[in-house]
């Protein structure tokens, strides 16, 4: 049965200024308690009150979804954890890549693993409009600069340990490196290697230059 779950924003003051000095609106966000950023790249007259994330799980369905308001600026995104295990989906397609209710098309160290996935898009609303998307990245978010070899975040929840080896299925669309999943939720990279392979890593440096940046719904 789908979800919805409602967080508490974590409040932040912010300095006064005078009114012809009016910052660019950037709010603070953070995931589980951690990355926490502003937002950069939001237009200037764009504003909006809330955030919500789908999480997919068996059979690809929606299983949760989480509400946050913001308040004071900024908000905290807390995911669930309290899934039945019939809402987790497989956490890979099998030796033959051919088990398309698996997430990864890869083998698992562990192929009794559930998982469940947060949707890459964190939507952003102002009152029932849908005003755009945030996301974590090493890219600048200029048009004009390469996409290639910089990491877009994405998080997934696991029952139990395991670890993705390079088995990419049926194609080369995907490798994957440096992947051991904890039990619980977990921040993993896509790195664009070319533009026919995606690299997907758990080991994501701390050092790594990683903003929150907004995206306008087209």
């Amino acid at each position: 049965m789908k979800k919805i779950i409602w967080a508490v924003a974590m409040t932040m003051a912010l300095s006064g200024c005078r009114k012809q000095d009016i910052p660019k609106w950037e709010p603070v966000v953070s995931v589980n308690g951690e990355r926490e950023g502003v937002i950069r790249g939001i237009p200037t007259g764009v504003t909006f009150d809330r955030v919500t994330v789908e999480i997919v799980g068996f059979d690809w369905q929606t299983v949760a979804t989480v509400e946050i308001p913001i308040e004071n600026d900024a908000f905290r995104l807390i995911l669930p954890t309290d899934f039945a295990e019939t809402d987790l989906q497989p956490v890979d397609r099998g030796a033959n890549g051919r088990n398309m209710e698996g997430y990864w098309p890869s083998v698992a160290s562990d192929p009794g693993a559930r998982v469940a996935t947060m949707r890459d898009e964190i939507l952003v609303w102002e009152g029932e409009r849908r005003v755009g998307r945030i996301y974590l990245t090493d890219w600048s978010g200029d048009p004009t600069v390469s996409m290639l070899e910089k990491r877009f975040i994405g998080w997934q929840f696991a029952d139990r340990p395991f670890v993705l080896d390079g088995f990419t299925g049926r194609n080369d669309a995907f490798t994957f490196r440096d992947c051991p999943f904890a039990q619980g939720w977990n921040a993993f990279a896509k790195i664009n290697a070319s533009r026919e392979n995606i690299r997907i890593s758990t080991d994501i440096p701390a050092d790594a230059a990683l903003g929150w940046r907004f995206e306008l719904w087209p």
